[in-house]
């Protein structure tokens, strides 16, 4: 049985399963149908004032419309009703006020079907308009717009085997209105109900759905009419012995906007969204429930900032129990926007909150439970001559428990929580802020396959024109946002990402550039439970905006720490991984901010078994020296098998260098690399026992790319053989300029040993696909060899340079180190910066240099060693006869060389 009672096998999406629900029903051979449709007539125009200082009249209301479907004999019963619109008012004569329009019929539908083979019954209202206010007299006041019409739809069906029952209703819109005193009408409200029931354990579908009516606009001093708000709660029901599923959204109207300048009236508020459903089920076979809701966007106006319409919020909750069956839940919110303004501040985006609890106990093998939440900050308005308004703040909490005797499939709580992006801003201001995100995912099973998620992204930061500074992207932090129990397998996933920063053009000069947002994802998790554990984390800095001829925008800091052990598991994963915000760029000056730094770690304890802990982290782009740099140290402990991998990659002017290290399983197991733009030698790396590091770094300059390392291994076993493999690699291609690669002159700086150093060890440089390889069996010619040597190396033609070292050992105290300096052969092509107007139209919109450039793909250090040192290596005799082989290609043809 699958969560749509074997109708869906996409089991992860709801709405998948709503979409195949849907299908069916209407797929297959023709079945009777009964649609009765009604529409309320329009209401009358008012008259016009007749004589100086006569009022208008009112409009006449739009007349109602009522359809029922009950008809008997049909498998399908539709019923859609339409309120008539309501009257224009009447002109006042002068001196005279306006009429008021006159307010929307109202709609009222209900369809009834069965008792039939599946059945299906759909209920659709759409309140009438209301009416426009008529035109004031000279010296006269406006008057109101009509309200929208309300609307009621309802559904009821049974029937033998699958039943499909639906309710739709939208509210009218409130009519416009003119001139000072006058408001636009208020949007349509109202309310839907959808039930069914199967008598023959078929598949029931209910759903739901109710949009407000949006507000009337107002223009010359009328203030704009509030978006309707709506609020649904337990208004899907049903029962059958076969599968369930049921759907409710809500969407609050607009508000509606206004024009006046500085007559302007109020614009209207957006209508709030909340949609809430409580579900118990214990005769179905499996039984499903989404909520969904949105908020109205709040009115804008071409007044002042205290005449912005306020966004509505959104509120979605779905709590669904499930007694011996499986159970699925899901919900999403998404918040309105903020009304723009042309001058001083606008309004906040709206706030969002979704959540899902979902649970079920079973005693028998099914599929368990899932809860899949979203939510989504609204926008923060915009301004034209001043600041824009905030994002929205979301947050979305997922709880998904099984309990019972017996395995399960699966389980699983996913929840992710976006802010909503600043709002633009101009002259003055400043960029709206990127609104913050808070995402939680729990859960827990008994036995079967577990899998939590959790993930928050910060706003993005508001664009700023003409002399406005931008906005800040939103910083994120996630701490132990996700917790799971299971004695199968378990996987945890924790995502924190900062907001990009606005982007500024125009002005002279244009604003600063707001800074890319911070991540910041830490996890801690001690399992006693699970068969295997998979824990992974990420971090992802958002990038510094961008500017025509104001400071570019910093990126943003990433930091992911990750420390996971079990006591049961026979197999645990660790992955910390930090992406750092690239820099922003300036146009006039060809120049850059800071790229953010990076920092990654990953402790993993692997009670015994098998083990792997894998940090990576990648400093910003820039082209500034001292910016943008890496760390990442990954740990391994208490594993039988496995290994401790660390990356750091760093990106500037002259390409970008990663700095690799692994070590294997062995009592305790750590490889640590980072990376920096800067220039001049790096230290040796201390050996240490276990560990393999590598440090590397990057000289910064345009038109060069020299580029400096370190690097060590220190055996860490206790009489095993084991290997350690340690890279620096650079690619010569960046955002800025091409390198067109014709060889190497290497020059190896220094070396460390400890005891006797090593087992055997190989040196292997790959100088754009051309690789050599010297090999060592005795620590007195590697000594030789790296103490004094300088190498000019041919080069393949690819624009990249890659340093490994194997180092084999097998007794205690083993180790050894060595430092050298890359200078590449070869010349350089320019990439051109993009055009100026390029930039002013992309920056209008919000600018993003997030995409990170790498060249091309290597294997890892340990598939390089173990993929093809071996085959081509030149061994170092004791006269050092071979030093230098050179060797091309897969046939290994390739000539002596210095």
């Amino acid at each position: 049985m699958t969560p749509c009672d074997l109708r869906c096998p996409a089991v992860h999406v709801l709405a998948a399963c709503a979409a195949m629900a849907v299908a069916q029903a209407w797929v297959g051979p023709a079945r009777a149908q009964n649609i009765v449709e009604v529409h309320g007539a329009p209401g009358q125009t008012g008259p016009d004032g007749a004589a100086p200082g006569a009022s208008g009249g009112s409009g006449g209301a739009g007349e109602p419309a009522t359809a029922l479907n009950a008809e008997g004999g049909y498998d399908t019963n539709y019923a859609e009703a339409y309120g008539g619109a309501g009257g224009m008012g009447g002109a006042g004569a002068a001196g005279g006020n306006a009429g008021a329009g006159g307010a929307g019929g109202a709609a009222v539908s209900s369809a009834q079907a069965g008792p039939i083979d599946g059945a299906d019954a759909g209920a659709y209202s759409v309140g009438g308009s209301g009416g426009a206010a008529g035109p004031a007299g000279a010296g006269g006041a406006g008057a109101a717009g009509g309200a929208g019409g309300a609307v009621h739809a309802t559904s009821s069906v049974s029937g033998g085997f699958d039943v499909y029952s639906q309710a739709t209703g939208i509210g009218g819109a409130g009519g416009a209105a003119a001139f000072k005193g006058g408001a636009g009408g208020a949007g349509g409200g109202g309310s839907v109900s959808a039930t069914g029931s199967s008598s023959s354990g078929g598949f029931l579908d209910g759903v739901a759905a109710l949009t407000g009516g949006d507000g009337g606009a107002g223009a010359l001093g009328a203030d704009g009419g509030a978006g309707a708000a709506v609020s649904l709660d337990n208004v899907v029901s049903g029962s059958t012995t076969g599968g369930e599923q049921f759907s409710q959204t809500a969407a609050g109207g607009a508000g509606g906007s206004t024009t006046g300048g500085a007559s302007a009236g109020h614009a209207g508020a957006g209508g709030a969204a909340s949609s809430t459903i409580t579900v118990t089920g214990g005769t179905q076979s499996g039984i499903s429930a989404s909520t969904v809701a949105q908020g109205g966007n709040g009115g804008s106006t071409d007044g002042g900032a205290a005449l912005a319409g306020a966004a509505g919020s959104a509120q979605a909750t779905t709590v669904l129990t499930g007694v011996g069956i499986s159970a699925f839940g899901g919900s999403a919110a998404t918040g309105g926007n903020g009304g723009g303004v042309e001058s001083g501040t606008a309004l906040d985006g709206g706030q969002a909150a979704a959540s899902a609890v979902v649970h079920t106990s079973i005693d028998n093998s099914l599929y368990g439970t899932s809860a899949d939440v979203t939510a989504q900050g609204g926008n923060g308005g915009a301004s034209h001559d001043g600041s824009g308004g905030a994002g929205g703040n979301a947050s979305a909490n997922a709880v998904s428990t099984t309990t019972g005797s017996n395995d399960v499939y699966y389980t699983y709580a996913f929840s992710s929580a976006v802010g909503g992006s600043g709002g633009a801003a101009a002259g003055a201001g400043v960029g709206g802020a990127g609104g913050t995100a808070t995402a939680t995912a729990a859960g827990a099973v008994i036995n079967g396959q577990a899998a939590y998620r959790a993930s928050v992204q910060g706003g993005d930061g508001g664009a700023g024109g003409y002399g406005a500074a931008g906005g800040a992207g939103a910083s994120e932090s996630l701490t132990n946002a996700v917790t799971g129990t299971t004695s199968g397998s378990l996987s945890l996933t924790q995502t924190a990402g900062g907001g990009a920063g606005g982007s500024t053009f125009g002005g002279a000069p244009s604003g600063v550039a707001g800074a890319g947002g911070a991540a910041s994802s830490s996890l801690a998790v001690n399992d006693g439970r699970s068969s295997a554990l998979t824990v992974t984390i990420t971090a992802t800095g958002g990038a510094g905006g961008s500017t025509n001829t104001g400071a570019a925008g910093a990126g943003g800091l990433a930091s992911a720490i990750l420390d996971a052990a079990s006591t049961t598991a026979s197999q645990v994963a660790g992955t910390a991984t930090a992406v750092a915000g690239d820099a922003g760029f300036k146009v006039s000056g060809h120049s850059w901010g800071l790229g953010g730094d990076a920092d990654a770690s990953a402790s993993v304890s692997a009670n015994g078994g098998a083990g792997q802990a894998t940090a990576s982290a990648t400093g910003g782009y820039t082209r500034t020296a001292g910016a943008g740099s890496a760390a990442a140290q990954a740990t391994l402990t208490d594993a039988g098998s496995g290994a401790a991998s660390a990356l750091s990659t760093v990106q500037a002017w002259g390409g970008s260098a990663t700095a690799e290290g692994e070590s294997p399983a062995a009592g305790a197991a750590t490889s640590a690399a980072v990376a920096g733009v800067a220039s001049g030698p790096v230290d040796l790396r201390p050996i240490v026992a276990g560990r393999a590091a590598s440090a590397i770094s990057l000289s910064p300059g345009a038109g060069s790319a020299d580029g400096f390392g370190a690097m060590s291994a220190g055996y860490g076993g206790s009489g095993k053989t084991l290997g350690y493999s340690v890279s620096g690699d650079f690619d010569f291609v960046s955002k800025d300029q091409v390198f067109h690669l014709t060889g190497l002159d290497l020059t190896l700086l220094t070396n460390d040993v400890s005891g006797t150093g090593f087992d055997s060890l190989t040196l292997q440089v790959d100088v754009g696909g051309d690789v050599y390889t010297y090999d060592f069996s005795r620590l007195s010619e590697a000594q030789a060899f790296f103490a004094s040597n300088g190498l000019r190396l041919a080069g393949g033609g690819q624009a990249f340079v890659d340093v490994s070292l194997v180092l084999t050992g097998s007794k205690l105290n083993q180790g050894f180190g060595f430092a050298y300096e890359v200078a590449p052969l070869g010349t350089y092509t320019l990439i051109p910066e993009p055009p100026t107007w390029a930039m002013i139209v992309i920056g209008s919109v919000g600018l993003g240099w997030g995409n990170r450039f790498r060249a091309r793909k290597r294997p890892p250090a340990r598939e390089r060693a173990a993929g093809y040192l071996s085959p081509c290596a030149a061994s170092i005799g004791a006269g050092g006869a071979s030093i230098g082989a050179r060797i091309s290609g897969a046939g290994c043809d390739g000539g002596a060389s210095a």
